[in-house]
């Protein structure tokens, strides 16, 4: 979860600013604002599912119950 925070962080919000000032320069673009918007959200949940998927399957081969 750490390093979905940090790409968050590093890569999310700068893209979402990106978006809103072309959003505010052209606001007739409303749908490619909306839809960078989600695009951006549905990379960051990936990411998450990714990392939790991965740390799960890290403790189940570190697991002595196995």
């Amino acid at each position: 979860m750490i390093n979905s925070i940090k790409h968050f962080e590093e890569h999310c919000i700068t893209n979402f600013e990106k978006l809103e000032d072309n959003f505010i320069k052209n606001p007739q673009n409303l749908a490619e604002y909306v839809y960078g918007i989600t695009d951006e959200l549905h990379k960051l949940g990936l990411q998450m599912l990714k990392e939790s998927l991965e740390t799960i399957d890290q403790m189940f081969q570190e697991s002595f119950l196995r």
